[in-house]
């Protein structure tokens, strides 16, 4: 796949854009290798002891192995050997956003890291080209990210009250009240663009009740419960794609989870999620935050 016109594409690493041009100096991006294919599928070949065939096991998408190829031109042979050193000094730098934005699609990012120096041949004059080998341990692009926050339902409120008093007044029938509605009492929505299944990260800001909260899938029934403490100002992170918890960024608190299940924000949909506290209650908030996934 040709990029083309920068018009058409934009493509950044590190925060640099690869495809731009000024008076002195063009970066262009001719390709990104790997970028507009699917990462590998592996899937693990069991075969049957005392039968035809193998087991039929789930696959499990690989990394992804890419490459930069572009050109470099400008005035001057100095200016291009800058630029050079520049993409050298990228080689050790660890993980760096790569971001390609179409106009059609619009941008996706993934994370990477260089894999090697660039290789480069010099085309004569101030004219180089290169290639940059790059790898990304995550399969999946990211697009925008959805937010929705919410504190506990409020006291009072219709949601967990039970049957109104006196009975049959009004209507002559029994009634639980008026459903609420999503960020009201207790319940924040995100929702997933994307074509693979998005895992929201979760941000409670204190002071959370002496005995806790939970946070529930209202679609999977899947709950996250926290049982340890959490100072008024401080805030606790839970990240749903891999598991951990901490305050503040410093201090683990992932030990004090009870998981039924991981939730998650399906492909192309959304999911509501009710924030309560297990005792008593509090002033605390709820932010969920979910980034599309593409493969």
């Amino acid at each position: 796949m040709v990029f083309g016109t920068a018009k058409q594409w934009l493509v950044t690493l590190d925060g640099q854009p690869l495809n731009h041009a000024t008076d002195s100096l063009e970066r262009r991006c001719i390709d990104v290798e790997g970028w507009h294919s699917r990462a590998p599928i592996h899937v693990p070949v069991v075969e049957r002891t005392y039968g035809p065939g193998a087991f039929a096991i789930e696959g499990r998408a690989g990394a992804r192995v890419l490459a930069i190829v572009g050109q470099l031109t400008a005035v001057g042979r100095d200016l291009v050997a800058h630029e050079v050193e520049t993409l050298d000094a990228l080689a050790p730098t660890g993980h760096i956003a790569l971001t390609v934005t179409d106009r059609t699609l619009g941008a996706r990012t993934m994370t990477v890291q260089c894999t090697d120096a660039p290789e480069v041949v010099w085309r004569g004059g101030p004219v180089a080209s290169y290639r940059l080998p790059l790898y990304a341990a995550s399969p999946f692009k990211y697009g925008t990210t959805s937010t929705g926050s919410t504190g506990f339902a409020s006291e009072g409120s219709a949601v967990g009250q039970g049957l109104e008093w006196p009975l049959f007044v009004g209507t002559g029938m029994l009634s639980w009240g008026t459903p609420p509605a999503p960020g009201e009492v207790g319940l924040a929505t995100v929702v997933n663009p994307g074509t693979a299944t998005a895992w929201p990260v979760f941000k409670v800001t204190g002071p959370a009740p002496a005995g806790g909260f939970e946070i529930v899938d209202t679609t999977a029934g899947f709950s996250v419960r926290y049982l340890g403490d959490l100072p008024a100002g401080s805030v606790l992170v839970i990240d749903t794609a891999d598991g951990s918890a901490a305050i503040d960024e410093t201090a683990d608190r992932t030990g004090d989870l009870i998981v039924t299940g991981w939730p998650s924000v399906p492909p192309g949909g959304e999911t509501t999620f009710r924030f309560a506290p297990l005792t008593g209650g509090s002033s605390a908030v709820l932010t969920v935050e979910a980034t599309a996934a593409y493969w």
